[in-house]
């Protein structure tokens, strides 16, 4: 009983993490990788999994945060204790990007909703670089 009200609180519930093929990409380009779930100490209720792709400028002294695209992964499902899953992940990079640099980053977002507990968050940094550094590899 302890370890669900503590994994409801988010000790010891599920996690996520979004493992990347590459790092580097170019505008237009694709996206692949695996996104991994493991149980926590109890059986616990997943409502779905998402990736969201997130810009953050930087213009003198303010911060500017977008979510560029919100992408449906898995609705839902249960993770049994300790219990390992693992959805593919692909997505198709918007042509209108920016490229990353001093001013601009992107991320991915990797969020887990926990049914009656505490969500889980993953943070992934991705570089977008001109064609010319991605060919240069």
């Amino acid at each position: 009983m302890l370890q669900k009200v503590l994994a409801s609180l988010g000790q010891g519930g599920a996690q996520v993490d979004l493992i990347l093929h590459e790092e580097h990409f170019t505008v237009g380009s694709q996206v692949t990788g695996e996104i991994f779930v493991k149980g926590g100490v109890v059986e616990q209720s997943i409502n779905y999994i998402e990736v969201r792709l997130i810009l953050e400028k930087y213009n003198h002294e303010n911060e500017y945060t977008q979510m560029i695209e919100q992408i449906p992964v898995q609705t839902s499902f249960e993770i049994q204790s300790n219990e390992e899953k693992s959805f593919p992940f692909q997505f198709h990079l918007p042509d209108h990007l920016l490229v990353s640099g001093d001013t601009v980053c992107y991320y991915f977002e990797t969020y887990l909703d926990i049914a009656a507990g505490k969500d889980y968050v993953d943070r992934d940094l991705i570089l977008i670089v001109s064609p010319a550094e991605n060919s240069g590899k």
